[in-house]
C-alpha cells in the first residue's frame, strides 16, 4: 500500500440505468475523500446511457463490453484498475459523501483487515420514502460463518484492498445472484472484516433490481458449492456452519420453487439435499410431493399455502 493517500478505483458497472447513473456518479465525486479514478462499465446497455456518461468523460475511465453481466463488468473494472484499493457502487445507488474517508481510517489504522463495509438504507424510488436501513446488526473480524448463514453486506459499501482480490480471485462469472456473497466467503475465510457503523450509501429499491427478480437462476447453491470446491474442509459433511447455510438456503429455495409452480425445480433441490444428508421434515415432504402428479401437487400446494 503507498503511504499518506492512496488511491481508490471506483468500479461502477451499468446496465440500462441512464436514468440514475447521474446520481450515482455525483455521489463519487463529492466525496470528501479525493484520491480516487472512477472506471464506468458499460455492460451492452440499450438505453442512453452512453449520453448520460459521456457527460463525465474527463473525469472518469469509460469501458463498453457486450452485455454479460455484472459480475464480468465488475472483473473489467477491477483489471484496469490503479488502485490500492477497490470500492464497488452499482450504478443504481448512491453513497453518502464521507464514505471513502471513513474507511480509508479504518484501512490505515488496521493493515490486518482486508476489507470495509458498513450500514445502508434502502429507499423508494417513487417516493424517496426509508423503508429499511440494514444489517441490524453488523460484526467486524473473521465473518465467514457469519456470511454462509446471513449475508447482509451491501455491496455498494465493501472497501478492499487491491492486493487482496489479487490473491483471492474477483467475482464468478458463472454466478447470476451471490456473487458478491461468493468473493467475500473467499475473502473472510482468509481475513478479517473491520466496519463502519454508521449508513454508506442509499440503496434505491425499483422494478429492476436483479436481487428482486425471479426469472433468473438463482446462484445460492451454485455459490456454496464453489465455495466447498475451493476449500474442502468446510465441506457440510465436516463443517456445521456448512451445512447450516445449504439447510437454510436451500429450503428457502424448495418454498420459492414450489409455490411459484416450479415443481420440477423444487423437487431436484430438495433431491440434492437429501443426497448430501441435509435436510428436514420440510424438506421431505416437498420432494414427496412434487413425486406426485401435477393436479394433486396443485391441491397440496393450495392447502399449504393457507398454513403458510
Amino acid at each position: 500500500m503507498s503511504c499518506c493517500t492512496p488511491l481508490v478505483s471506483i468500479i461502477i458497472p451499468t446496465y440500462n440505468s441512464a436514468s440514475f447513473i447521474t446520481e450515482a456518479i455525483d455521489s463519487c465525486l463529492m466525496q470528501t475523500y479525493t484520491k480516487f479514478e472512477i472506471i464506468v462499465i458499460n455492460d451492452g446497455s440499450t438505453d442512453n446511457t452512453d449520453e448520460v456518461v459521456l457527460k463525465y468523460i474527463d473525469k472518469i475511465t469509460y469501458i463498453k463490453q457486450e452485455n454479460a453481466g455484472a459480475a464480468r463488468a465488475r472483473n473489467l473494472g477491477i483489471a484496469e484498475a490503479k488502485g490500492d484499493y477497490i470500492a464497488f457502487l452499482d450504478a443504481d445507488d448512491i453513497w453518502i459523501t464521507d464514505k471513502l474517508q471513513k474507511q480509508i481510517e479504518i484501512m490505515k489504522r488496521n493493515p490486518n483487515i482486508a476489507l470495509v463495509y458498513g450500514k445502508f438504507e434502502n429507499f423508494s424510488e417513487g417516493t424517496n420514502e426509508i423503508l429499511s436501513i440494514m444489517p441490524d446488526s453488523i460484526q467486524s473480524g473473521f465473518l465467514f460463518d457469519h456470511i454462509l448463514i446471513n449475508n447482509l453486506i451491501g455491496l455498494s459499501s465493501v472497501l478492499v484492498r487491491k492486493s487482496v482480490l489479487d490473491e483471492v480471485g474477483s467475482f464468478d462469472e458463472r454466478l447470476l445472484t451471490a456473487e458478491d456473497t461468493n468473493l467475500w466467503l473467499k475473502i473472510a475465510y482468509k481475513y478479517p472484516f473491520g466496519v463502519v457503523s454508521e449508513i454508506l450509501f442509499r440503496r434505491r429499491i425499483h422494478g429492476g433490481n436483479i436481487s428482486e427478480r425471479v426469472d433468473i437462476k438463482v446462484g445460492t447453491l451454485d455459490n456454496l458449492d464453489w465455495i466447498v470446491e475451493l476449500y474442502p474442509e468446510v465441506s457440510p459433511k465436516k463443517y456445521t456452519p456448512m451445512k447450516e447455510a445449504y439447510l437454510i438456503k436451500g429450503e428457502a429455495m424448495a418454498v420459492d420453487m414450489f409455490h411459484g409452480g416450479a415443481y420440477s425445480k423444487c423437487n431436484a433441490v430438495c433431491k440434492k439435499l437429501i443426497t448430501m444428508n441435509v435436510s428436514n421434515a420440510k424438506i421431505l415432504i416437498y420432494f414427496v410431493i412434487t413425486l406426485l402428479p401435477a393436479s394433486l401437487i396443485s391441491k397440496f400446494r393450495n392447502a399449504m399455502r393457507f398454513f403458510r
